[in-house]
């Protein structure tokens, strides 16, 4: 598995954990499946489905051009935001180059996923309608060199100009 690949898995993985354990959609909707090696709750939603797999086709092309710096998950509510998740994807070294059978990168991953649960236990459950949108932190060049793609013709393109004073302070293209 490429690269690319694993981190969009690994995405996948927190972002789906991330709606389960803030019960942003009823607990009803996700499966537990084993992913990396240990039990994750995975959605069963299409809509939410399609929706983060638009997200994550979206970041695996950016990550293969190289111009993915940030993916941020905003829970919110009536344009308040209540919580933001930040993944640094600048950061992330070579999965596997020292790992061959990524023993060790599973293993890191099964202990932050472990501590990822033990962290939103530890929340305030959130109160009302909660919603959430993902912001991919980006280059202008990036957009103008996929805004003619395809597959992402539907992406939800939107400039940090054009975000609200508290998206603005979290938030790039």
């Amino acid at each position: 598995m490429e690269n690319d690949d694993l981190i969009v898995e690994v995405l996948e993985v927190y972002m789906n954990y991330i709606l389960y354990g803030r019960q942003v959609y009823p607990s009803a909707i996700f499966r537990k499946r084993r992913s990396f090696s240990t039990f994750v709750y995975k959605s069963i939603y299409p809509p939410l489905n399609d929706y983060l797999k638009s997200i994550l086709e979206t970041v695996r092309t950016l990550k293969r051009i190289k111009k993915l710096h940030k993916v941020e998950m905003i829970l919110y509510q009536n344009d308040s935001i209540l919580e933001n998740y930040i993944f640094d994807i600048e950061d992330l070294h070579e999965i596997g180059s020292d790992d061959k059978y990524l023993i060790e990168f599973e293993e890191n991953i099964k202990r932050s996923i472990a501590v990822l649960e033990g962290r939103l236990k530890g929340l305030k459950p959130l109160q009302g309608d909660t919603n959430f949108k993902i912001v991919l932190h980006t280059t202008q060049s990036a957009f103008v060199s996929l805004a003619g793609n395809k597959q992402l013709e539907g992406f939800p393109w939107l400039k940090a100009g054009d975000m609200s004073p508290e998206e603005k302070q979290t938030a790039t293209l």
